[in-house]
């Protein structure tokens, strides 16, 4: 695999379209071939929490890679950095709200979650201090309406 050297010069070149600019300050582009690439910057990013949790996406997918892991995103490129990163994943079609509610999808998304809860937790997870969460009466209440 040819290694990128300028991420925006790949993507000046591959890029078919802007699809958005991720949630917390991701660069998401729509390329050939069914893929998407995801361009991070970490001075664009208003803190430094989120460089933290694209940096452990990256490391998850080096550590879990969909070769091995079914419920895990086909991943072609994944670069880290110490200030940027490149990722370019298979394209897939975002779930409508309405097919989570097909018993066979839903159980599809639960079996993932419960494969990406068995894993062992990896080193840079590590040293994390766990702590409990408490939801008031009144927050578990709304979630389950929202549900």
């Amino acid at each position: 695999m040819k290694t990128i050297m300028d991420f925006d010069e790949y993507l000046k070149q591959n890029s078919l379209a802007r699809i958005s600019l991720g949630q917390s300050g991701a660069a998401v582009h729509r390329l050939r071939d069914g893929k998407i690439a995801k361009h991070v910057k970490r001075a664009q990013l208003s803190d430094e929490i989120l460089w933290e949790k694209y940096r452990r996406e990256s490391l998850f997918y080096s550590r879990f890679p969909a070769e091995e892991y079914s419920f895990v995103p086909q991943v072609y490129t994944n670069l880290l950095r110490e200030d940027e990163l490149l990722l370019v994943l298979r394209e897939y079609r975002p779930l409508r709200q309405e097919e989570l509610l097909e018993s066979s999808v839903l159980g599809k998304v639960l079996d993932a979650l419960v494969q990406i809860h068995a894993l062992p937790v990896p080193d840079f997870a590590t040293g994390q201090t766990p702590r409990a969460v408490h939801y008031s009466a009144e927050s578990l209440a709304a979630c389950r309406e929202g549900w």
